[in-house]
């Protein structure tokens, strides 16, 4: 599965890493040139209960350097969804869709406004880490992954999504109705 991170700060970086160590194909897209350049040249420091790994990364500024995108990951700031948004519209391919893991409400509406209903799904995540440098993150905890169809229908993406996750080691949770979770 070809992934975009948008927002690779400590959660996106976290989310990157663990998808990229099981063979995903991860690309990065990130507001800061600096953290990019550092992924770019010196791949993604990734730190977890001891463990250092060097992981090669790709990721860009510039959505439209990414290659096309079969699923965004959403990992920004609430404020940034909008600006997520259109880089998801740019990134993902026809049929492709993104998936929030944001905290807070409204992220879910302001990706459907950009993107059509069918091209969202709904999740929310307990993975933690933190940013040690340019290019290096800590994972300083991990829960679940909980995803879900707006709709609240068991679609073959969910699936699909839930096995990635899984076998990235990410926890997965399907909810029926995932926006009650959000809610919570």
């Amino acid at each position: 599965m070809n992934i975009a991170i948008i927002g690779a700060g400590s959660l996106g970086a976290v989310y990157a890493a663990r998808l990229a160590l099981s063979g995903q194909d991860v690309t990065c897209i990130d507001v800061d040139e600096e953290h990019v350049r550092a992924f770019n040249e010196n791949g993604l420091r990734y730190e977890w209960q001891g463990n250092v790994t060097n992981i090669p990364m790709r990721a860009t500024a510039d959505p439209t350097a990414a290659p096309p995108a079969d699923v965004a990951l959403i990992a920004v700031n609430a404020y940034s969804t909008a600006e997520a948004a259109e880089s998801a519209r740019t990134v993902l391919h026809e049929d492709g869709y993104a998936v929030t893991l944001q905290n807070g409400l409204g992220n879910v509406e302001v990706l459907q406004a950009a993107l059509g209903s069918q091209r969202v799904v709904g999740g929310i995540c307990f993975v933690s880490g933190m940013l040690t440098g340019p290019g290096a993150v800590k994972q300083t905890g991990c829960d679940s992954t909980h995803i879900g169809e707006l709709d609240k229908s068991h679609s073959a993406r969910i699936t699909e999504l839930a096995e990635v996750l899984q076998a990235a080691e990410l926890c997965p949770v399907i909810d029926d109705d995932i926006m009650n979770i959000v809610w919570g």
